[in-house]
């Protein structure tokens, strides 16, 4: 196995492990923080927030990050690493100027958004959407920081920093919001206040760590500056920046809407389908919370292989190797769709336990189950299709990306009102599948037509991993039918009873494939030759 192969996915799974205990520790710090904020409304107003910034977070990750790794990896490649500072100069301006931008365009319609989003509490979002303003500011300087050791495939700096921001954020959230509510016997309200808070606060920690990590590697970067002889104008590296940037800024925008676009119509939507408000509350509640911070959990693969697919292809570019561009396209997908694929099952299946253990709603668990169960199947398209849009990206079909995506948002807005009016909350998961599809549908197309993608083996490789669900999904219903089904003994024993079944599922997900050779030949991972290092190291 090639070095550059080894680095592609060891960056994707750092980055992507980096991602899974951000993600992870989001999940379990949602048991004590539903209970300091009591009420269906408060975790309602927290649930919409929530979705803005998980939003934002997504876009600080895909959008001008990427353009800035782009770049830091074309010259740092040719070793034109003067042109690498003014890059990262240049990109910590602009995003600057833009943070603060947002900011005020935020806070002047507030007003006109709080409605849009919620009927009860309008005054109390209309404050937790001011208060979120302010990652606006900090959320893109941090994004591009990242940027910069992304392009330079510092996956683990990467990693790290998104692990210490949200270990930051909960530690904020929680400390705060105890104190607000337990000591000071202060509304409940505030726990939103402060969690919604707590973001701005984890990027300045996140910025700070990256600063101190900065001491390290600047001074190599320009000792190695000096000696370049190649000389760029700011307004040429400006007009590239920007060039490169507005498409992946504009292209992460309409990619990740689909969650806005659901929030603006669902509530809505539901009324309208015939759905009574107190059912409606349920879903709405459901879907704003819990279930998005599950499927998330899967969803992390597409940012964490996208960071490292991106730099990797602009170097192939950089040095014309077609061939390798090609090749690292199909082995990014299919680690995804291998690793993604019994996430998304394992979601399907254990919905209701889940629920009754991170989640445990007052009423309305099996509706909740149910909502979890649709998601995990959207999950499955929400996670390939940004890997593609982000590829696409790469290898340089910007504009004709931008155009696709253009039209494919415009037929999302169009569709998803009328869809949850007539076949109710699963018109909502059929729109966004419905859009996803699409999205990769047309990405696959381009990709085969401008670079010959041979995909006939990836879809072998999928038919293969789909069939090998069947076993899996078999030993997780003789668990249940032995009465190990995770939900209704309590949070502890729902836990192990969860782990053990879990394990067994996925150990048997991984037996089978590795009968069927797929972790060898899509990640490198022969166990084989695993025991005989580890024999020979002992002797």
């Amino acid at each position: 196995m090639s070095n550059k192969k080894q680095s592609l996915l060891v960056g994707g799974l750092i980055s992507s492990a980096g991602m899974f205990f951000a993600k992870a520790i989001g999940v379990l710090y949602a048991i004590p923080f539903n209970s300091i904020m009591e009420t269906t409304t408060n975790i309602n107003l927290y649930g919409f927030a929530y979705q803005i910034y998980n939003y934002l977070l997504n876009i600080a990750l895909a959008g001008f990050p990427f353009a800035v790794s782009a770049l830091v990896a074309k010259y740092s490649t040719l070793n034109h690493y003067r042109t690498v500072l003014l890059v990262r100069k240049l990109s910590h301006s602009m995003m600057m100027m833009a943070g603060l931008i947002m900011m005020v365009l935020v806070i002047a319609f507030s007003g006109i958004l709080a409605p849009l989003m919620t009927r009860i509490g309008v005054d109390e979002m209309q404050r937790v959407l001011i208060i979120l303003s302010l990652a606006l500011f900090f959320v893109p300087i941090l994004s591009v920081t990242r940027g910069f050791y992304q392009g330079l495939k510092d996956m683990e700096v990467y990693a790290a920093s998104q692990v210490l921001e949200q270990v930051g954020r909960v530690a904020f959230l929680l400390g705060t919001s105890s104190i607000a509510i337990y000591i000071f016997h202060m509304d409940r309200v505030w726990a939103v206040y402060f969690g919604v808070l707590s973001t701005s606060v984890a990027a300045i920690l996140a910025i700070t760590h990256l600063k101190f990590y900065d001491r390290k590697t600047m001074p190599m970067i320009r000792k190695k500056a000096k000696t370049d002889t190649e000389t760029f104008e700011k307004k040429v590296i400006f007009k590239e920046l920007v060039l490169v940037a507005m498409p992946f800024l504009f292209v992460a925008l309409l990619g990740y809407s689909d969650n806005i676009i659901n929030s603006l119509f669902v509530t809505n939507g539901l009324l309208a389908s015939g759905m009574s408000a107190a059912e409606a509350e349920i879903y709405t509640q459901s879907i704003n919370y819990g279930t998005l911070k599950l499927v998330s959990i899967p969803m992390i693969l597409a940012p964490g292989f996208s960071a490292a697919i991106l730099p990797m292809i602009t170097t192939y570019l950089t040095e014309n190797n077609l061939k390798k561009v090609s090749r690292s396209i199909s082995e990014c997908v299919e680690s995804v769709i291998y690793i993604c694929t019994p996430l998304c099952c394992c979601l399907f299946l254990y919905a209701k336990p889940l629920y009754d253990t991170l989640f445990p709603p007052e009423k309305g668990l099996d509706i909740c189950a149910y909502v979890l169960q649709w998601y995990s199947v959207e999950t499955f398209f929400a996670t390939l299709s940004p890997i593609f849009t982000s590829i696409v990206m790469a290898v340089g079909m910007r504009h004709k990306k931008l155009k696709y995506s253009s039209i494919i948002t415009v037929m999302k807005l169009c569709i998803t009102y009328p869809m949850i009016c007539i076949f109710g909350f699963e018109g909502l998961v059929m729109s966004s599948i419905f859009t996803y599809t699409i999205y990769i549908g047309v990405d696959y197309f381009l990709l085969s037509k401008h670079f010959h993608v041979r995909w006939k083996y990836t879809w072998r490789r999928l038919l293969l991993i789909l069939l090998s669900l069947i076993p899996a999904a078999l030993v997780f219903f003789l668990f249940n039918w032995i009465g190990i089904d995770g939900y209704g003994h309590g949070k502890l024993i729902n836990f192990i009873q969860m782990a053990v079944s879990g394990v067994c599922v996925l150990g048997t997900y991984f037996g089978v494939t590795y009968l069927f050779g797929l972790p060898q030949l899509i990640l490198h991972l022969d166990l084989r030759r695993l025991w005989k290092k580890v024999r020979g190291s002992r002797g």
